[in-house]
């Protein structure tokens, strides 16, 4: 607040009190200050506050927020200053804008409290009447809202009002922060026209416009060192630059007037405002150059060989940002340190390196140094060396046995025997095809890895795996032993002795089991006669698991057969013995496209075609389609299987004719070579017809049998009746 003087009290010379001096309490400043001038309502203003003449109260903000005259409030900053702090620089700012409002009646009687300016003030922002508040990079408030009064109104803050003995030429406030609305610093300037109070009461100089300047710059420079001191009630945050004694920066200097020139080349009247480093009330003052510098962190732990950082940082304290040397001293010998930069920039930051090489143990104070032209300062960084890191290695289980192609783990173990620090792991002796994956790679001394060892395509066998770990330039190995054995397995037929018919089929299970690993066995055979088939079904399968086989005697001739069943398994292959016997008839429906099984004399032939055949594509014809003389036959000895068979068909079609009944014909006999008898299923016929004819016999299961089948031509007179028989499905029967 900016108390009335009498007009004698400009008139002598005034000095800053003794002993004055501003301490920083830990509010908000004002980091660079945008300017509002309100016009409150209309009425009488000094044709200068009205901005209708130049130069004018708009023209003095902008080119005093842009001058010396705030320059040098540098000094004031708030960044590196001790908690609690702001952490503010000032700079220089701007003029915003010029509004004249309309109040509400409660805000615009003759007489107005600083309560309902406070209210009507952010009821225009919120409505939009006014601009809101604009905030610096941190979010501080850096609006500051000049209200100007017309002439008549009567301002009145607590008990003391304005342009009255013992009252106020002006003051500045705050308003706490909204929810909507940031944190609100205005000033207010009654007026200050011929006729009012503050007319002789504010200022020495000859034109009130001089005055009015005067007492605004008073009001805008306190806001901007002491922003929220409408909100302190105590000497702590949130006030700012204050004398507990004096009261704020221009308090210090009430009714001292200076002046500045503007770039505009106007001379405008300000009072003075007090400065801590000139101890003494200036209009503007050459900014000293300081700064304040600190390390991040400020004690270092590392391990004897190792080295560590710090962050150095440099803020502006007053004045410009000029460089800063930087240089350290305190090192232990055989340690040594490096600067990211030897000079950086006040407000910048730089790293140190410290090595700490063969210096001995213990904690040493390393004092790092910055000089700023006259400015000089220092910080400490606390280095303690501790003992070299040191680690122990282990595998748990050492012992590793995996099946070709699976994987396999083991825990890789670390202890810290001195110091801490990260250990790197590596694996060497790793078979070709196989792999050594850690997780993680590497761990903090006294933690654990896992090991996976996946075999791959390794060749089976034990391989001597070295691990290890290294921690800066300790290192340490453990070695672990791996063995890769094959993948194995069994196989077995059940049964392994296949009995079919002549013609038939039969199966065998081919069975797995999974000696070591589980892979895919793939079945094939070997061994199969010609005329046979053999097929799996599936054709490979997981080791435990079966196939059926079914063997397909098809035209095979009767006999036993040795078949090979193999199962391989990746390297690794197995075989087992099925054998294959076939009894009965061979080849009896000659499907073999020959005659092979039978015992021909005479005349015989295979015969081909559907149409002339009874089943199938071949048939077998016994004697000559021309006239000849002797007998013909075809012949086969044959076991009947123990199970499955106890009869024996045939098929015939004869061509004889009527001359020849009595010296041709077909018959049919079966000798039963286990109980030395003979049977003829067929006795002699001597017909000439178009369709085949069945003859079934009974045979005894496990005899063996003789079957003759003969055509009969015994003509001696030269006829020329022709005899001949077609034979077809020769086959045993249930």
């Amino acid at each position: 607040m900016l108390p009335m003087r009498t007009p004698i009290h400009f008139l002598t010379v005034q000095a800053a009190p003794v002993g004055a001096h501003l301490t920083y309490y830990g509010g908000r400043i004002v980091s660079n200050m945008q300017v509002v001038q309100v016009l409150w309502g209309t009425g009488s203003y000094l044709p200068e506050v009205a901005n209708t003449v130049t130069p004018n109260i708009s023209t003095f903000f902008a080119q005093a927020l842009n001058s010396p005259h705030l320059d040098w409030l540098s000094e004031y900053n708030t960044v590196g200053l001790a908690a609690p702090t702001s952490g503010q620089s000032v700079g220089r700012g701007s003029f915003l804008t010029s509004v004249t409002i309309t109040p509400s009646t409660a805000a615009n009687a003759a007489t107005i409290s600083d309560a309902a300016i406070k209210a009507e003030l952010s009821a225009q922002i919120a409505a939009g009447k006014l601009p809101g508040p604009t905030t610096d990079a941190n979010g501080n408030s850096n609006t500051y809202y000049a209200l100007f009064f017309p002439a008549g109104k009567k301002i009145t803050q607590g008990t003391s009002s304005s342009c009255v003995a013992g009252g106020f030429c002006a003051y500045h406030g705050t308003i706490a922060a909204q929810p909507t609305i940031a944190e609100l610093f205005y000033g207010v300037h009654p007026d200050m026209q011929s006729g009012s109070g503050c007319y002789t009461g504010c200022g020495g100089s000859s034109t009130v416009f001089a005055n009015q300047t005067s007492v605004a710059s008073h009001e805008m420079i306190e806001t901007l060192t002491d922003a929220e001191v409408g909100l302190a009630t105590v000497y702590a945050p949130p006030l700012a630059w204050y004398d507990a004694t004096n009261g704020e920066i221009g308090d210090i200097c009430n009714a001292q007037q200076g002046s500045f020139v503007g770039t505009d080349s106007v001379t405008y009247t300000v009072q003075t405002e007090f400065s801590n480093l000139q101890a003494n009330c200036v209009v503007s003052a050459a900014t000293v150059g300081d700064f304040s510098i600190a390390a991040s962190p400020s004690s270092v732990s590392i391990a004897a060989g190792g080295s560590g950082t710090s962050t150095l940082s440099t803020l502006v304290a007053s004045g410009g940002s000029g460089a800063v040397a930087l240089s350290v001293s305190g090192l232990p010998r055989g340690a040594t340190s490096a600067l990211g930069a030897t000079s950086v920039a006040a407000g910048k930051a730089t790293a140190l390196t410290l090595q700490t090489g063969t210096a001995a143990q213990g904690t040493y104070p390393i004092t790092v140094t910055g000089i700023e032209g006259s400015a000089s300062h220092s910080t400490t960084v606390s280095l303690t060396i501790t003992a070299a890191a040191d680690f122990s290695l282990s595998a748990g289980p050492s012992s590793v046995s995996v099946v070709s192609g699976a994987s396999a783990t083991t825990t890789i173990s670390t202890t810290a025997l001195s110091g801490t620090g990260t250990v790197a792991l590596s694996a060497a002796g790793v078979p070709t095809g196989a792999t050594a994956t850690f997780s993680p790679t590497s761990v903090a001394a006294g933690s654990a890895s896992t090991l996976t060892l996946k075999s791959g395509t390794a060749a089976p066998g034990t391989y001597a795996i070295t691990i290890k770990g290294l921690e800066g330039t300790i290192s340490h190995t453990s070695v672990l032993s791996l063995t890769i054995t094959p993948v194995d397995f069994s196989l077995t037929a059940t049964p392994s002795a296949v009995n079919v018919l002549a013609g038939t089929s039969g199966t065998s299970v081919i069975s797995t089991a999974a000696i070591t690993g589980s892979g895919t066995v793939a079945l094939s055979a070997t061994g199969v006669p010609t005329g046979a088939t053999a097929t799996f079904s599936p054709t490979s399968v997981t080791a435990g698991s079966a196939s059926t086989l079914t063997l397909n005697s098809g035209t095979v001739a009767p006999g036993s057969y040795a078949i090979t069943v193999k199962g391989v398994e990746g390297s690794v292959s197995h075989t087992a013995s099925v054998t294959l016997t076939v009894s009965g008839i061979n080849n009896g429906g000659m499907e073999a496209k020959s005659l092979t099984g039978w015992t021909a004399s005479g005349t015989t032939a295979l015969v081909s075609g559907a149409t002339s055949c009874h089943a199938g594509s071949y048939c077998a014809r016994i004697g000559s389609t021309s006239a000849i003389n002797g007998n013909s036959s075809l012949a086969q000895t044959f076991t009947v299987p123990a199970s499955g068979a106890t009869r024996l068909s045939l098929y015939f079609k004869a061509t004889c004719a009527t001359a020849a009944q009595t010296y041709g014909g077909f018959t049919a006999t079966l000798s039963d070579n286990t109980l030395s008898t003979t049977a003829t299923p067929l006795a002699t016929v001597c017909t000439n017809s178009t369709t085949w004819a069945n003859v079934i016999t009974s045979v005894i299961p496990g005899h063996g049998y003789t079957l003759t089948l003969t055509n009969l031509d015994t003509s001696t007179n030269g006829t020329t009746a022709k005899v001949s028989t077609v034979v077809d499905d020769v086959t045993l029967l249930p």
